[in-house]
C-alpha cells in the first residue's frame, strides 16, 4: 500500500489516506473466459465506475446519499485496474483465445488489455441481455 493511514478520533476509526494505492493478488483456479468477464464486471474495470467499501461509505459520499466528511473527504470509493496476469496451471486460457499459453502470434504476450476484451466479448456473446458493461453499479466520485 502506498498512502497514510489516519486515526479520526471523532469517529474512532483509522482511515487511508485519498489516493492512496493498494496492491492485490487475486487467484482463480480453472476459470474460463466468462468467469474472469464476471470478475472483471464485478470490479468494475469495464465501466470504470468505482466501487464502495468500508463502514461509513454511504454516510460519507454524496454519491450514495450522504455528505462529504469535514465537507472535503469521501469515503470508501476505491477504483480497481488489473496490473498484470499470469497462468501458471494450464493453458486453458490460451486455447480459448486460440492462441499459445500466454502468448499471440508472433510470440508476444497476450497484453491485459487484450484479456479483458476477450472476456467482454464471450460476457457479450452468453449473456448479453442480463449484464450492462458501461453502467457501472453506482456513479461516484473518488
Amino acid at each position: 500500500m502506498s498512502g497514510k493511514v489516519t486515526r479520526l478520533q471523532d469517529l474512532g476509526i483509522e482511515v487511508i489516506a485519498p489516493q492512496s494505492e493498494f496492491k492485490s493478488t487475486v487467484n482463480i483456479i480453472n476459470c474460463d473466459l466468462i468467469d474472469l468477464g464476471l470478475l472483471f464486471l464485478g470490479l468494475e474495470l469495464y465501466s470504470g465506475s468505482p466501487i464502495l467499501l468500508g463502514a461509513y461509505k454511504y454516510r460519507y459520499n454524496p454519491s450514495a446519499g450522504g455528505l462529504k466528511y469535514r465537507g472535503n473527504f469521501i469515503f470508501g470509493a476505491l477504483r480497481f485496474q488489473l496490473e498484470d496476469f499470469s497462468e501458471t496451471l494450464t493453458n486453458r486460457l490460451a486455447s480459448l483465445l486460440k492462441e499459445g499459453p500466454g502468448e499471440v502470434k508472433g510470440g508476444r504476450r497476450i497484453s491485459r488489455e487484450d484479456l479483458i476484451k476477450a472476456a467482454r466479448l464471450e460476457l457479450e456473446d452468453k449473456l448479453r441481455e442480463n449484464v450492462f458493461f458501461d453502467r457501472g453499479v453506482i456513479k461516484v466520485e473518488c
